[in-house]
């Protein structure tokens, strides 16, 4: 009886240690995804600031 119950918290413990390990990688992941938007949209400001220099330049 008492090797059942261990066996149940052991896997319990397994799924919710496997589930906090995969909610860590989802936060890691989501992290780097929002980092990596961040760098184009300052790409892309700095290319559009780049050519609104460039068109006074010329005018």
């Amino acid at each position: 009886m008492t090797a059942i119950v261990v066996f149940i918290i052991r896997s319990l413990e397994l799924i919710i240690f496997k589930m906090v390990l995969n909610y860590n990688l989802v936060l890691i992941i989501k992290k780097k995804i929002l980092k990596a938007s961040a760098n184009c949209k300052k790409k892309e400001i700095d290319y559009l600031s780049n050519e609104i220099k460039m068109k006074k330049w010329l005018n």
